[in-house]
């Protein structure tokens, strides 16, 4: 999911969070690259590797979020 997702009606804070994306793939593939090298059947690589599982569930929340923030601007008549 890295890259960057244009959003041309989004706000300065909205593409603020947009901007975080490349960040949070980075994260997500460290944490699973740790969870692979400790192993997930480890209590400490299933931690990780949960962790990394958050991430990748931040990701498209984030990009769902961004689509709601868009319909929620047009019903207050800001887009």
């Amino acid at each position: 999911m890295a890259g960057r997702v244009r959003h041309p009606r989004a706000g300065a804070a909205a593409r603020g969070v947009l901007a975080r994306r490349p960040l949070v793939s980075l994260w997500e593939k460290s944490l699973r690259d740790g969870a692979a090298t400790l192993g997930t059947d480890s209590p400490a690589g299933a931690r990780v590797a949960e962790t990394a599982a958050f991430f990748e569930f931040l990701q498209g929340e984030m990009l769902a979020m961004m689509d709601r923030w868009r319909d929620h601007r047009e019903k207050l008549g800001l887009g």
